[in-house]
This record gives C-alpha cells, structure tokens and sequence, in this order.
C-alpha cells in the first residue's frame, strides 16, 4: 500500500516510488543482497503486487491467470497496440507448450476461446498459429523442463517492456533519470566542449577554459593580409590564404604547436579560397581573380591547375566529395558557372546558364547527398545530387560566406548586415537562428561551427576581434582580443575541440586554445584573500575579528571581474597603445604589484568608466524605497512606492540586463528594507509598513517564512553566517531564528531604546559588534556634540555654466570633475569650439572674449541663470538634519537571544547622517555633525551666508550650538589596538541632503548619496537656445586613504534615496530615485584605460553615460 510521504526540497518526489527505483537499481547493479535488504528493510517491494502475481502464474504455466491479469492491468491503458502484443506473446508461449506435449485439442481450444481477446482481425490469429507451428523451439517431441522455463523467463522479459506503470518499472530507470538529469545539465551549460564523463557529485558546470580562449602561438609568414584559414578532416594540417599570392600548409604536431610545412607559390593573383580533401591528402586553392590548383599535402607539389589551361577561368570557392576523387568549384563568372571534376581534370558535371548567377560560396554535405549554393542575388539553393530537388533559401541582405555543421544538419551564412543566421538542411524550420554582436558592413568575414558536436560558432569581425556564440544563444559568449586589424576567416579543429585558428589582415594567424595559469592567475589565488584597505594611519592586524573562510570566497569571487579587465587593458588594442602622458603619475599599477593592488586598480578604473541604464517597470513607480545585491552580484532586489495601483511587491532584477527576473508578492502595505542572505542569492528578506518580515525564495517566488512584529519594519540585517535575522520595529531590537522550528523560530527582543530604531547591522565578517542607530532627541541643551577633526575648512567654487551654441544633446552631464579642477581652461582643445564655459565667477562682462577671440553676449544668460541662486543657502545652514545616534555593541552569536545592557556599549556616535561597516571589517565610515573649535573660527565665515550668496555651505550654523557646525565624513577604526578612533575625516557639503553612504568591496572609497536638488549640490548650468538645465550632485565617491573626492555622478532629473556598490569590485553601482527609477551603472568596457584619476573635462564625458 503507498504512502503519500514525499521527499525532497520541492516535495515533488515520493518516497514509495523513490525507493522502489533505488531497489530496481540495486539488483540491475547486481547488489541482490542489498536490494533484498532494502526491500525487508522499507517494506517496500520492487515488484507491484499485480506483476508479482502475473510472474508466479507465467513460470507455473497458469495461462488463463495470466490473460486475466494482462486484461486488468492494461485495463485503464489507452494503448492497444501494447496490450495485443502483451496478449499475442502469451498465448503464443501457451500455445507453443501444448504444441510441445501434443495437446493439439487443448491448443485449438484455447485459439478458438481466447481468439475474441484481440481487437483485431482473423488475420492476426492465422498469424498466432502459423508462428506457433512453425516455432522450432516448440517442434513436437519430450519435454525439457530448462528450456520451458528459461522460455517463460523471456517471456516475462518481454512483458516488463510493455506492461505500463506503475505495475512495472521501465528498466535501469535510475540511470536512466540520473542520466537525464546530467543531459539537461550539459544542454543548459554554455561552455561544455568535452566527450569525458561528467562528475554526478557536484552540478555539471563548465569554464571558459573548455573552449579556446587564449592566444597559445601566433604565426608569422604570410607578407600581406590573410584571408583564409582551414584545418584539414583529420586535424593534423592547417592551411591558410593570403593575398600575397601564397597559401601554406602548415602541420599541428602532437603537442598542438604548429609548424610550417610548404609555402604554395604559383598563383599570380591573391589567394582568397582552400579546401581540404576529407582524407587529407590534397589541397585546392583557388581566389575571385584565380585559377583553381590542385596540391599535393604531402610533397607541396602542384598536381593540376583545372579550367583547361584557361585563364580566364577563375574560382571564387571549391568543395570536395567524401570519396576525395571528385570534387565541384563556383566561379566568380556567371557563364562558367558550377563544374564538377574529377582529380586529374576531367568534367563529370556542369551546370551553367541565365539561371545561375555568380556563386559566392558552395559546400557538399558530409555524406555527398546535397550541395549547397550561395548566389550573388541572396539566394541559397540546396541541390540534392540524387534525386536533383533543389530547395531555395532567401535572404534579405548579401550573403558573404557559408559554412557547414560536422554532422550536415545545419549550415550557417554571414551576412552584411551584421548578422550570422543558422539553418537546417531538411528545410523544417521557417525562420533561421540570428547571432549578433560581431561587426561586418565592407568585408567577406567567414564563420564557422566549432567544438563538441558543432554547438559552437566562431567568426572573424572587422573590429579586429573573434567571435565566439553557442548555438543555443544569440549573443556572444566570447570575444578574443588579439589580432589589431580585421579578422577574416576562423577554423575550428575538427578533432580537437578546443583549438580554434583565425586569419587576419595583421598578416597573422593565431592559435587560439584553453585558457592557462599564468603569473597572474597564480597570484590571485594567492593573494586576494587578503584584507584590502589603506586608510592614512594603518594599525595592527585586526585581532577582534578572527579570519573567516567566507572572506577567501568573498575575495576569491572577485577575481573574475579583475582579470577580465587586466586582460583588457593587456591585450585590447584600444587600451595597449594609451599615450604614456595620460598616465596617471601618482597612481600606477604594473603586474608585478599585490593582488590588493589589483583590486585597487580594478575599481579605481571602473570608476573612471561607467556606463548607465535606467531599469524598466511595466508601471512606473513613484519613488524608489530600497535595494541590495545578491552575494555573487548577479540580482539585485529592489523595492517602489506606487501610489495608486497596489504594487508592494519586491522586484528581482538582472544586474547585467536590469530586466526584472521575478516578482515576489504578498506584503500588503509597502516594503521598506530589503537584504540579500550573505551566503546563498536565492534568499532575500524584506520588511514592510505591514509590520511583516518576509523571507523569500528567489527562485521559486515563494515567501518561505514571515512574521508580524507589531510594528512597522525600519531595518533587518543577516548574520554573516545567515541563519539569524535582526529586525528593528519600532523602539525594539528582534533577533529570529527565522529557519528554527516551534520556539526556536518565534523572534526575541534584545534591546528596547528610548528613541525609534532606524538602522541595524551585523559585523561582515561576524565578529561580535552590531550596530544600532536610534532617532537623535532634539535638545537645546545638547552638549555631546564632538570636535572637528578635519584640517582646514572647504570653499567649493561656483559652478560652472556650459553654454551650447547650436543643438547638441542636453542629456544628464555624467562623470564631472572635482572640485579642484572645475575652472581649467583648455582653449587648445578642439572639442571646445562649440562649447564656451563660464568658470570663475557667475558672469563676465558682455563681449568678453573666450577661446582665441571667439565672443559672445553673457548678460542674457546672467538673466536667466541668476534667479537659480536668489536663495541665499544661509537657508540651508538653519536647516536640521534628522541625526541619529549610534552605537556599537558587544553581541557574541553563540548566545543572540541574550539583552544588550549598556555595559556591552562599545562606541557611541551622536549626531550622525548615515554609516557603514566597511566589507574588510576593519573600520566604520560616519557623516557626523561636529563643531568647530574656538581657536579655529575665520571671522570671516561668521558672515559668509549673507556674504557669498550660499554658494559654500560649510560651516554652518546649527541650532543646537552657538558655535559653528560643520558635517565630516569620518572613518573609525574597528581594531582593537584603536577602537573607536578617527582615522581620517573630511569636511562634506550638504549633509542634510544625505540617503546613503557606504564603502566600495575594497573598502578603499566611500560612496555618498544625495536626496535632494538643493542649491549647495548644484554642479553645473547647462543651456541650449532658451532652455536651461541645472545638474545637481546625486553621488560623491571619496577615495578612504586621503578622502579626495575621486568621483562625481550630476543629474538634472534624479534625486537618490538609496544607493549601494555591485559585491565585486570594478563591477559598478546602482541607485534608486524619488521619482520611481532604478539605474545602474556599469563598467564601460569600450573605454579607454587612461589612468588619469578624476576627469577634467567635463565635455568629454557628455555621452559617456547613456
């Protein structure tokens, strides 16, 4: 009897079939004993009730038992052609043993009796006894008991295969599913290139090294442009074309290095075309102005030049037959046409006439049934050579180059417009497979299929680049930096599917094969597990915070985005011939430097370099409330305040996309915080107004666990080992062991505060610190404000006013310079013709003169740009920001259910804007409001807002102080020899307008975001005709070691309330507005490696962000 007990994450597998499957396996394996046991063990019987039956009465020769059973079991079986057989099968056996004994009477009896069983004709029971009388093992004489039995045990065989399911178990079901299971796996795997067996202990997953991806030998001996590469059937010769007027077979040795073997000289003009024949031992050679010849591979003897020695007879491509003795060329000349030859010249075929036009490409397929031929008006025809039906495929654009699959199903043709499109010989599909992403507008560029069982293309591109897909994605899946001019043509070794060859017009040839270890790859794994952070005052290593294994897994899931950009800069062409001068002469970053190094450059020069885009909603929202990334960078989660249609959904979104993957739902008023599990991206938390904490499956969209705390949820934090959740609710700390059970899984507050709670975090690496901020009292008397600890105070200039003379795009001003830099005037550049920048100071007089004389009026623009600074900012100076207070505890994870006294109080930070854990988890980053000493007070800033009109906003006035306030930017130190202390600090505008701030992975910047378009963050004025735009700060990125402001991200339109880096460094950003939008920015990987440090000039950048 079964059970309705299942198994598994899903509950999809039930156990009564689960193990009965395990046991049929068991025995197949030829384990009985344990089988046996299992079977005694589960009480579960690997046979069904109804086929142990039927077994018992077949071996006991008990016939119409066994008919009575065959009739019931296929009784609900819609498959009649299965159950006749069934039935045709015993009563042949029945037959056949009362044949055996003489019992003819009994045999015709039971012909006669069970005749109306089957639902078909007389013809099929003339069948039964003509079968059964001519059946040599039943042929009258003595009875061997062996032979029934081993007959009936046949039988029975032969019934396991058509008896349905449940009453039997198809067989070797295991290793069928398992099987299955590693198939689905490989089919869904991008990379997989290889015939060995695959590991069944872990998901089947691929690397790039499967495939050719790293230059392993260059080949130099062409004298001009390459134009054609082609491995020979075997994989042991290689040939290639050049317009040099030479081809040369080249031979792969067994270490797969290749070597020269013959230059072929006799051709007069450019060789574009060759051909292999399938056993190796002849090679054509043929071009658009060209002959064809025939060589001899072994010797580099030409053997024949065909056309009978016409010269006018030119051929554009050539294929061979299986056999290797015939073979077929097109001609560049419609009255030539398509010949077919044999190997010493003679004309077998020819087809010719007004209906075939000039021939770009031709191929026979492997098994010689069918040409395929590509015509100069975009036509494809495929000819079966047998029966003479011709198939015509159309394109709408030119066609340039055709290849073959191994197995000659598909055959693939590049087009001019930018497209490779896959079609299937038997002409079954109505649309082709289109790969973008390679570049193709004036050449003849060749692709070709590749790798295990043909699941790869290859091309060349005229960006200098290969290109590499999966038949299974249209989009690139890699590109290979090497060649510095146009690549023409790629050949994949047929036999080895990692080799891959390509031909450029550098005048090389490169062997492409699997990705090696090298220096750099060693060093990485060596030393990225290092703790990476430089502030000015370094102290002893950290000894609050023990080592983790996840922090070698954080840094080692890093090393992907670092090396992809080393290579870029090492190998692209664009990035290894940047003029020293624009070198960086303060920041460089060789080979030889630490892998802490490497991650510093990856993210100093994604900084300089990022592109952006903005995510789509199907609804636009109308503020975007929170978001975070999954662990390894690939999600993120985000949350939106729709004011009329509902929505209080989470949203899963695709970093590289920013297409929305999935929405989870079920919070019912909006959600206000959200968090990544630290160690698994398939779970997310978030809390809402609801009151509710929700924990989320991502990939299923189901809410695995929720609770109501009462109140609504201001912030949740996991635990870096993520089985415990901190929420805080209200004037309450809960700590929920969200995945317990019964009382272990109800949560337990640790602390009650005066104040709300706003913020809560847990240590990145667990070390025994949380952090809590509380709502600050407002209060008159309040003296617990700290000391400035900054040098100096800051006067930001004005901003400058860019002027369009003529229509240009006036989109968002992407990255701008520091404030030091705003003001260089650059008259030299030609960039700067139509743009004219009014820098140091608002207006100049009319007619003044820019950039070599150019003039033009000025007080129309003071007219419309002065009423943007009518405010005077001393309005921002009585402005109070909401502070809030924090502090860091003592909280020991072996007993967090335990109270937070004040004695377990390690730090307390009043009056702060926002802070961080730094990932490395040696430091903590704060926006602190702080007055200025006695001593250091300039008389002059005691009257700067009535005196400057607002345009610097430091110091200010605070209400709680006589004395001047100003906001730092702060980073404390978490190491126990300096707890608590302040390494460096920075003064900072505009701290009232402040929503985020938080470290980048390395723990080397500080990302400041900014909610407001007030008058202190405005950057620049941008006009164009009458229109002006005025582009405000919405993100500063402050470099920790001297807290230089590195980085400045302006906006027209956005306003951020939440902001937060990619887990990787070098990978980008993201932020969410007030007005609903999501935006993530990216690292640009079509720029230029410059190494300069902050940018300059603006205008260069104007459509660096899209």
């Amino acid at each position: 009897m079964e059970n309705n007990e299942v198994l598994g994450s899903k509950g999809l597998l039930k156990k009564h079939e689960f193990v009965r499957i395990l046991i049929q396996c068991l025995y197949s394996l030829g384990y009985k004993n344990s089988a046996s046991c299992l079977e005694q063990e589960s009480n579960i019987s690997c046979k069904s009730s109804d086929f142990e039956f039927l077994e018992k009465q077949v071996l006991t020769g008990d016939w119409d038992s066994s008919l009575a059973v065959l009739d019931r079991v296929f009784d609900d079986s819609r498959d009649d052609s299965r159950r006749n057989t069934a039935l045709y099968l015993v009563l042949k056996q029945c037959l056949s043993e009362y044949l055996k004994r003489g019992e003819t009477s009994l045999a015709l009896s039971v012909l006669q009796k069970q005749a109306q069983v089957f639902r078909v004709g007389r013809e099929k029971i003339h069948m039964l006894a003509f079968d059964v009388i001519t059946s040599k093992e039943m042929e009258p004489g003595e009875v061997d008991s062996c032979l029934v039995q081993d007959l009936r045990r046949r039988l029975l065989a032969e019934l396991e295969k058509l008896i349905p399911t449940p009453v039997v178990i198809p067989g070797r079901r295991l290793e069928h599913l398992v099987e299955s299971a590693v198939m689905n796996q490989i089919d869904t795997c991008m990379y997989h290139n290889s015939w060995d067996a695959v590991s069944l202990y872990e998901d089947h997953r691929c690397g790039r090294d499967q495939i050719p991806s790293e230059t392993v030998q260059v080949l130099v001996a062409h004298k001009n442009e390459v134009w054609f590469v082609q491995f020979s059937d075997s994989g042991k010769y290689l040939a290639t074309a050049s317009s040099d007027c030479t081809a040369i077979i080249w031979k792969v040795l067994d270490d797969n290095e290749v070597e020269l073997m013959h230059t072929l000289q006799s051709h007069q003009n450019p060789v574009s075309f060759v051909s292999w024949s399938p056993d190796d031992s002849k090679l054509l050679t043929c071009g658009n102005a060209e002959v064809l010849k025939l060589w001899d591979v072994e010797t580099g003897v030409l053997r024949h030049t065909f056309g009978n020695n016409d010269s006018v007879f030119t051929v554009s491509s050539c294929a061979w037959f299986p056999d290797s003795a015939r073979l077929v060329c097109g001609s560049s000349d419609p009255e030539r046409g398509i010949v077919m030859w044999d190997t010493d010249g003679n004309e077998i075929k020819a087809w010719r006439g007004t209906r075939i036009p000039k021939v770009v490409d031709l191929a026979v397929t492997p098994d010689g049934e069918s040409m395929i031929t590509v015509f100069s008006d975009k036509e494809i025809r495929i000819l079966n050579l047998e029966s003479l039906v011709e198939r015509v495929v159309t394109e709408e654009q030119a066609i340039t180059s055709l290849s073959v699959s191994g197995d000659g199903k598909f055959f693939i043709v590049n087009l001019s417009s930018q497209e490779i499109h896959l079609w299937d010989l038997a002409g079954e599909w109505k649309q082709p497979l289109k790969f973008t992403g390679h570049r193709q507008s004036k050449y003849v560029i060749r692709s070709c299929f590749g790798g295990l069982d043909s699941s790869f293309i290859a091309s060349g591109s005229e960006d200098s680049q290969v290109y590499i897909w999966n038949v299974k994605n249209k989009k690139p899946l890699e590109v290979l930096s090497g060649h510095s001019m146009t690549v023409n043509c790629v050949s994949w070794n047929p036999r080895n599917p990692r080799m891959l060859a390509s031909a450029s017009d550098d005048q090389t040839i490169r062997i492409w094969g699997p990705g090696k270890p090298n220096r750099v790859y060693e060093f990485l794994a060596s030393e990225m597990t290092q703790p990476t952070c430089s502030p000015q005052r370094q102290s002893s290593p950290r000894s609050m915070i023990p080592p983790r294994k996840s922090v070698a897994n954080f840094h080692r899931r890093r090393g992907r985005s670092v090396l992809s950009m080393l290579l870029q800069r090492e190998i692209s062409p664009k990035a290894k011939f940047v003029p020293r001068k624009r070198w960086s002469k303060t920041r460089s970053y060789t080979m030889k430097q630490t892998g802490h190094s490497l991650l510093s450059w990856a993210e100093a020069e994604s900084l300089q370099h990022l592109s952006a885009k903005y995510c789509s909603f199907g609804v636009s929202p109308k503020s975007t409330i929170a978001a975070a990334f999954s662990s390894d960078g690939k999600t993120l989660a985000s949350t939106h305040y729709f004011s009329c249609s509902g929505d209080h959904t989470v949203k899963i979104i695709d970093f590289q996309t920013g297409n929305c993957l999935r929405v989870l739902t079920g919070h019912y008023r909006t959600p206000w915080v959200v968090r990544f599990h630290p160690r698994d991206s398939e779970i997310v938390a978030s809390g809402s107004l609801d009151q509710n904490v929700r924990v989320w499956n991502v990939t299923t969209s189901e809410c695995i666990k929720s609770h109501d705390f009462g109140k609504p949820i201001a912030s949740i934090a996991f635990h870096a080992e993520g089985e415990l959740l901190a929420v805080a609710s209200g004037h309450k700390l809960h700590m929920w062991h969200y995945n317990g059970s019964g009382e272990e899984s109800t949560p337990v507050v640790v602390l009650k505060t005066k104040r709300s709670l706003r913020a809560v975090h847990f240590h990145p690496h667990g070390a025994p610190f949380l952090m809590t901020a509380e709502v600050s009292e407002i209060d008159p008397l309040d003296s617990s404000m700290t000391i400035a600890t900054s040098v100096g105070h800051l006067r930001y200039p004005p901003p400058p006013a860019i002027v369009f003379t003529r229509r240009e795009s006036s989109q968002d001003l992407p990255l701008v310079p520091t404030p030091q830099t705003v003001g260089r005037n650059r008259s030299d550049r030609p960039e700067l013709r139509n743009i004219r920048r009014l820098i140091h100071g608002w207006f100049l007089p009319e007619g003044h003169s820019l950039e070599g004389g150019v003039s033009f009026p000025v007080q129309p623009l003071a007219n419309r740009v002065q009423p943007e600074f009518a405010t005077p900012l001393s309005a921002a100076a009585t402005e109070l920001p909401c502070t809030i207070k924090i502090k860091v505890w003592q909280h020991d994870v072996s007993d967090p259910f335990a109270l937070m006294k004040s004695d377990t109080c390690l730090l307390t930070i009043p009056h702060v804007m926002g802070a961080h854990f730094s990932p490395c988890g040696r430091y903590l980053a704060a926006c602190v409001a702080c007055v200025v000493p006695h001593g250091e007070i300039d008389a002059g800033l005691q009257t700067l807002a009535q005196q400057d009109s607002g345009l610097a906003t430091s110091p200010t006035q605070h209400p709680l102080t006589a004395q001047p306030v100003i906001y730092e930017l702060r980073v404390y130190s978490l190491q126990k020899e300096s707890f608590g202390s302040v390494l460096v600090s920075r003064e900072i505008r505009a701290a009232n307008c402040l929503t985020s701030i938080q470290f980048s992975p390395t723990s080397e910047h500080i990302m400041l975001a900014y909610g407001r378009r007030h008058a202190s963050l405005l950057n620049s004025i941008v006009t164009e005709g009458e229109a002006t735009s005025r582009f405000f700060r919405v993100l500063e990125i402050y470099r920790v070691s001297d807290m230089e402001l590195v980085r400045v991200l302006p906006s027209s339109e956005d306003e951020v309330n939440v902001a937060c880096f990619h887990p990787s460094p070098g990978c980008g950003l993201v932020y969410g507005t007030k007005e609903g939008s999501l935006r993530i920015f990216q690292y640009n990987t079509g720029a230029t490696s410059n190494f300069s440090g902050p940018n300059t000039y603006p205008e260069e950048n104007l459509s660096e962000v899209a």
